[in-house]
């Protein structure tokens, strides 16, 4: 795993660089198997290749397509990673403690692809501040859009995580229930879902013990030297 230099990804790590589009790009972790690189930010939207050395060994170019925009959810278990706002997952018991949001509540999608933002954060850095997305992010739960800042409280960069994005979005009081398919800007996986539930009935107050109320209607005390009126 890359350890963080002047606040930033390095762009070699054990002996290991990923060129993407001619430009360095940052790397997160690199193993026998496996290599997570951040696409820099400063690419064209084209096609690019991307290359692997090792020390003086030369990998075969892969052509892939770099947009300025796609979207795409995190996911664990099957589910997007989806929070409510203390930070403990959404779903149905797939992980420990995830439970159903429900209408009219903030939840918190996780996300990479969504571009550039203001102020900019360069692929690799690690911003400590808020960083809005320039795009303006739409997303559908169920045939429910929602938009705009009635419904997005937030969409950008996640302070303090390299490379990720969280949107703050409230859930309308009418947003389908269930298992709805949820999609961001039309373009992440399809298939992915969010467990809504009908918000639950507030608990009732319990029923006031003879402690609770007896001093407040107590009779009112009787002079020791009171005497009884004589008739």
């Amino acid at each position: 795993m890359g350890d963080l230099q002047q606040g930033r990804l390095p762009l070699s790590l054990g002996g290991v660089t990923v060129d993407v589009g001619g430009i360095p790009a940052p790397l997160y972790f690199v193993s026998p198997g496996q290599i997570n690189a951040q696409a820099p930010s400063t690419l064209p939207p084209n096609q690019v290749t991307v290359r692997v050395f090792r020390e003086s060994l030369l990998s075969n170019e892969v052509t892939v397509k770099a947009a300025k925009l796609d979207p795409g959810l995190f996911m664990f278990v099957g589910r997007p990673i989806i929070t409510h706002l203390d930070y403990k997952l959404v779903g149905r018991g797939e992980f420990e403690g995830s439970t159903p949001a429900h209408p009219g509540e903030y939840v918190v999608l996780f996300a990479t692809g969504m571009g550039l933002t203001l102020p900019p954060v360069l692929a690799g850095q690690l911003p400590m501040f808020a960083a809005q997305t320039l795009a303006p992010v739409r997303v559908w739960v169920g045939e429910r859009l929602l938009e705009g800042a009635a419904s997005i409280q937030y969409s950008g960069q996640a302070p303090g995580l390299t490379g990720v994005y969280q949107i703050n979005l409230l859930l309308p009081l009418d947003v389908p229930l269930g298992d709805p398919e949820i999609i961001v800007d039309t373009r992440t996986q399809p298939g992915l879902t969010i467990a809504i539930d009908p918000t639950p009935e507030p608990a009732p107050d319990p029923p006031k013990t003879y402690s609770d109320v007896g001093t407040r209607h107590a009779l009112p005390a009787t002079p020791a030297n009171a005497t009884p009126r004589s008739k």
